[in-house]
């Protein structure tokens, strides 16, 4: 996720090429549904 947001020109890094600025918002969204996915996987193993 903090790729995503380092490649976003309007959050993180000015210079950066044209086509990482293009996959800075799928990043930040696949790190956040990663990060919503290993807490489920972390909770539901401590309850077993």
């Amino acid at each position: 996720m903090s790729v995503g947001f380092s490649f976003n020109q309007t959050i993180g890094i000015a210079d950066t090429p044209e086509p990482y600025s293009t996959f800075s918002i799928p990043l930040i969204v696949i790190g956040i549904i990663l990060g919503v996915v290993s807490n489920f996987y972390k909770k539901s193993k401590e309850s077993n």
